[in-house]
């Protein structure tokens, strides 16, 4: 029982927190998701998905130094529409990580 594993809920990234958030920003532009700026590394997101919907949080967390975690909540719509968003996102965020990994 001494596992030194944690449970995380959302994306760790070694990426730095600006360029972080600069991917974050590119891959909700991509998906058509509206979102409102609530502090450097706090964000409100809307995803009208199949005409449901869908509100979420998005924030950034420092795990350790050089790594961070970007956590996803949902606050309004139902549970498998909300799903389907932080799907699309996490992946459009993936591919342009990686596409922002190798250029650096």
């Amino acid at each position: 029982m001494g596992s030194s594993k944690s449970l995380v809920l959302g994306i760790v990234s070694t990426l730095p927190p600006k360029t972080l958030m600069n991917v974050v920003f590119n891959a909700l532009s991509n998906l058509e998701f509206q979102w409102k700026v609530l502090g450097p590394y706090q964000l409100r997101v809307l995803c009208n998905n199949y005409k449901k919907h869908v509100k979420m949080g998005i924030q950034v967390f420092k795990v350790k130094e050089g790594e961070y975690l970007l956590d996803f909540k949902k606050l309004d719509g139902e549970v498998f529409p909300a799903f389907d968003a932080c799907c699309q996102f996490i992946c459009e965020f993936k591919k342009l990580a990686a596409q922002q990994q190798q250029t650096s």
